[in-house]
């Protein structure tokens, strides 16, 4: 029973590059990734090495999973090696979103993103660190939203993986919990009911 639910959940998976990539309106395009942050050497890499590099018997494997991560246009959102499980979220299960202003229309409607956390999120920088937030991805980052679950939702649950944010070559640890759900942008609404919008500090 539990691998035709699996089959059932994944055959509702849009393709991944609709679910990953940053919305136009959202995204920002910026100088692109500072010469030489794809090492071990760089200040991203001495941050990665040293939260994550004792996860690596073979310092060459440990070396290229930073070059990977770093040089990415658009890494992995989880760990290395750490896959996510898929999963039903049940109606009243709750989690918070941050999000920009421009997710948050004049007229209380919402636009919101495909990610969310079971971490209560109260500041921008705790966001942008905890849930490796890159700023090519979500510019500004102002509210924090928690939604409620209201229609069985297909999720990807898992832990959040670093980045590393491309302007200034610093890592964003990542590690909070972290979901992305699995139905499209246009969807995510029918399935959230929105409890509480906070400004991030």
């Amino acid at each position: 029973m539990r691998a035709g639910l699996l089959a059932a959940l994944l055959a509702l998976v849009p393709a991944p590059a609709s679910l990953l990539a940053p919305s136009p309106a959202l995204a920002q395009v910026g100088p692109g990734p500072v010469a030489g942050c794809d090492t071990l050497e760089s200040p991203a890499g001495k941050a990665w090495a040293q939260a994550q590099g004792w996860r690596y018997a073979d310092p060459a494997r440990a070396a290229a999973v930073f070059h990977d991560l770093a040089d990415s246009p658009l890494p992995s959102p989880w760990p290395d090696g750490l896959p996510p499980e898929v999963m039903l979220l049940s109606v009243g299960t709750r989690f918070q979103m941050a999000v920009a202003k421009g997710q948050v229309l004049p007229d209380g409607s919402l636009r919101p993103g495909g990610w969310g956390t079971f971490q209560r999120v109260d500041t921008m920088r705790q966001a942008r660190d905890s849930l490796a937030i890159r700023s090519d991805f979500k510019a500004t980052l102002d509210y924090v939203l928690t939604f409620e679950v209201i229609k069985p939702l297909p999720a990807l649950i898992g832990t959040t993986g670093p980045q590393v944010e491309p302007g200034d070559c610093h890592l964003l640890p990542g590690g909070s919990p972290q979901l992305q759900m699995l139905v499209l942008p246009a969807e995510r609404m029918r399935y959230l009911k929105l409890i509480e919008q906070r400004a991030l500090q």
